[in-house]
């Protein structure tokens, strides 16, 4: 049974248990989940990210009932630091967290953990992001997709050039939001079925970031379509993830005026734009996490996972 969501495409004999919002909304979810949990009595529990009170529930109930526990983890410091409401709650999650099975740390750029039940794998790819169309073939230019913040997109590019599409949410009612929609550049949030298709019709994502950003699955994604990152001030960031995982995989710029003045020129890139999608989806192979989950499920542990 899976409690966090997430891995369904690995097999039809995972069932998905994700209580409804207004469930949330009502009473403590932890509960939720472990009454239907009574109900199921699962061989197998699988939990996807280490979510304070579906820890909790599950805690609870290996207590009562033996079954296997799998954590999927996707960022470490989670694991040194686990979210809690309180004391006595952060007391059960990191003793439980020693008792689990095993955890798969999901990461761009993976650990090695000396805890025997910590296993190190890079964050496995959607399946289905895929290079559709060449490079050299493509009619727009540049996007930007993701919750648009301030620290995650800096507006002053747009002052400096317009030949870009924003996508995505904006999360806040102030100047920020009303510069983005008066600009006209802003195309509204992007729903799943058209995400693949309108990647594949860019050549860049501009990445202008203005503070700590230590996860960018919008930047994996857009890059097993092929679509070159373009990042500013990336010494900015010494601590976020995404610099070391994916360099060499994008250029970098000191600026943003640097970065519009080499957007103002012709460039070839298909051959560019092949190896970074080709190099993404082998680094980080849902077909390999998709074996390993699955022979842990079975405890049938005969692979090894090269970094």
């Amino acid at each position: 049974m899976d409690v966090g969501g997430g891995i369904k495409r690995t097999g039809d004999t995972v069932r998905s248990m994700i209580p409804q919002a207004i469930e949330y909304s009502r009473q403590n979810p932890a509960f939720i989940l472990f009454d239907e949990l009574v109900k199921v009595r699962p061989e197998v529990i699988i939990i996807n990210e280490a979510f304070p009170r579906v820890l909790e529930a599950v805690y609870y109930y290996n207590l009562a009932f033996k079954s296997r526990v799998i954590l999927l983890n996707h960022c470490y410091s989670s694991l040194k630091k686990p979210r809690a409401y309180s004391k006595d709650q952060l007391y059960l999650i990191k003793r439980f967290i020693c008792r689990m099975d095993y955890i798969l740390n999901l990461d761009y750029v993976p650990y090695q953990i000396r805890e025997p039940n910590v296993i190190p794998m890079y964050h496995p790819c959607n399946p289905k992001f895929k290079l559709r169309i060449p490079w050299n073939e493509r009619s727009k230019k540049c996007l930007y997709w993701g919750n648009l913040l301030p620290h995650k997109f800096d507006l002053k590019l747009l002052d400096l050039y317009q030949e870009i599409d924003l996508y995505g949410k904006i999360p806040c009612d102030n100047e920020y939001k009303d510069k983005i929609l008066e600009s006209g550049c802003y195309k509204g949030y992007l729903p799943e079925e058209k995400l693949v298709d309108t990647i594949n019709e860019y050549k860049y994502f501009v990445v202008p970031h203005r503070g700590y950003e230590p996860f960018m699955l919008t930047l994996q994604e857009a890059m097993q379509c092929g679509t070159i990152p373009l990042v500013t001030n990336k010494r900015d960031y010494p601590n976020c993830h995404w610099i070391d995982w994916a360099r060499g995989l994008y250029y970098e710029f000191r600026g943003l005026k640097s970065l519009v003045q080499w957007l103002r020129t012709d460039h070839d890139l298909e051959k560019f734009s092949f190896h970074i999608s080709n190099e993404i989806n082998k680094r980080h192979s849902y077909d390999t996490f998709k074996r390993v989950l699955w022979s842990l499920i079975r405890s049938d542990i005969k692979w090894e996972v090269r970094l």
